[in-house]
């Protein structure tokens, strides 16, 4: 057609680096212009500009096509340049732009993920590579940044929360890899030891918490233990302490903390929080429950422990969980996410935490309705399992039903959004009267 085809790009990449991309796929450009290497941006104006005075175009002669209606089409319009939106299908739902500052490591991670988001299989995969992907990632920046400082201090990352924080970690800082041990732990295997460090004398007791000294002291020959987890309320960590005893230091690394427990730890300094440092948001504590279903691996819990022939202890565990393809499919976009942000080199960049536990808040809380119809047969729960969503009763002919449901519920922001067709309004009503509740009942 004897037309002449230019690039304009607001990136990071140098022009030479982006050009060398176009040429592996077979793509044939005029000319390349860059936002990093001319200091103005495609959504002012400025950047349209510069390409036509450096190839010597007039507004008049050039058609521009982009897929950004702020950069591409209003910013084209305000150089007099004709624009042409062209929808790419799927971006991103619940990391927001407009949280993320100009030139930040935010907005690199936005526009990362939503160029990526029309190429990822199903809303599984979507919803591992955009709201879980990057807290994992960023933990896992946080618990190596404290490990540094800490010395010889152990890594113990516990069952079954924590098994994505400990695959990435140790795949992420092999030289930790050593002092970074998997432990099989939760409270129902702490109850008996727990017993007996509290002056039971029932022989089961004795025996499990002697197990669970030994496996400890399998795990890890250090006294100084950090322990990482998702959180909540830090059970697990006051439990083993008082089993272990003095002679053992427990720092406690979680994704998030309950009030209570931040506010404990504080004053004792015994734990800290990746996500809500400060204190967590009523969204935080009401979504905890589908938060840790989410990262969970699918292996059962942690029952007890016994000895082997050889005098080596192991855990013993329940059955696997129901999630199998779901979850399996969540953890294949983190690890999709984690492969591709490293294989960029951007490992060094510092995730903001603000930033991603939004995103993650957006997605439990006021989630899309396809999302809601998608994770609706998910299940969580320790003991027994059951759906994240539970059967949603109509609201106005069974409120009492309603509202039991609501209670009893993993996934509340699904399970509203299941049941009205302006989910949201109801999701704000629902976090304030619960934010009264609250504060009424001294949490």
């Amino acid at each position: 057609m004897g037309k002449k085809v230019y690039a304009v790009s607001d990136t990071y990449y140098p022009a030479q680096f982006i050009k060398s991309l176009l040429d592996k796929c077979g793509y044939q450009v005029d000319g390349i212009i860059a936002s990093c290497e001319e200091g103005c941006a495609k959504s002012g104006g400025k950047l349209f500009k510069v390409l036509m005075e450096r190839y010597h175009l007039n507004a008049a002669d050039v058609i521009h096509f982009g897929d950004n209606e702020k950069a591409d089409i209003k910013g084209a319009a305000k150089a007099g340049i004709t624009a042409v939106r062209i929808k790419n299908g799927v971006h991103t739902h619940y990391l927001k732009k407009k949280c993320a500052a100009e030139g930040s490591v935010s907005e690199l991670l936005y526009h990362f993920v939503d160029n990526r988001m029309p190429f990822l299989e199903n809303r599984a995969v979507r919803i591992g590579y955009e709201t879980l992907g990057p807290v994992v990632l960023g933990m896992c920046q946080w618990i190596h940044a404290i490990k540094q400082k800490s010395g010889d201090a152990a890594l113990l990352f516990c069952a079954r929360d924590a098994y994505l924080l400990h695959k990435w970690y140790t795949a992420l800082y092999p030289e930790d890899a050593g002092d970074a041990k998997y432990f099989y732990v939760s409270l129902k295997s702490l109850a008996l030891p727990y017993r007996s460090a509290s002056g039971d004398e029932d022989p089961q007791a004795k025996e499990q918490a002697d197990y669970l000294r030994r496996y400890v002291r399998q795990l890890t020959a250090s006294k100084k233990i950090l322990l990482v987890d998702s959180g909540f309320g830090g059970h697990t960590q006051w439990m083993l302490q008082t089993i272990l005893g003095a002679d053992y230091d427990l720092h406690g690394l979680y994704i998030r903390m309950s009030k209570q427990f931040t506010e404990r730890a504080k004053r004792d300094r015994s734990a800290e929080a990746y996500l809500f440092p400060a204190a967590p948001s009523p969204k935080a504590r009401i979504s905890g429950a589908f938060f840790e279903t989410m990262l969970q691996a699918v292996q059962g819990r942690t029952l007890a422990y016994r000895q082997d022939e050889d005098g080596t202890i192991e855990a013993v565990r329940g059955e696997q969980s129901d999630n199998g393809q779901i979850m399996h499919d969540v953890h294949r976009g983190v690890d999709r996410f984690i492969q591709e942000w490293v294989d960029r080199d951007y490992l060094h960049c510092p995730i903001d935490p603000c930033f991603i536990q939004d995103a993650f808040l957006n997605f439990t809380f006021f989630p899309e309705r396809a999302d809601v119809a998608y994770f609706s047969s998910v299940k969580g729960g320790n003991s027994k399992a059951v759906d994240v969503i539970e059967p949603c009763e109509d609201a106005h002919l069974h409120p009492i039903a309603f509202l039991r449901g609501l209670q009893k519920t993993y996934w509340k922001g699904g399970y509203l959004a299941k049941a009205f067709q302006d989910p949201k309004c109801v999701s704000h009503t629902y976090l304030l009267l619960d934010s009264i509740i609250l504060e009424l009942r001294g949490y």
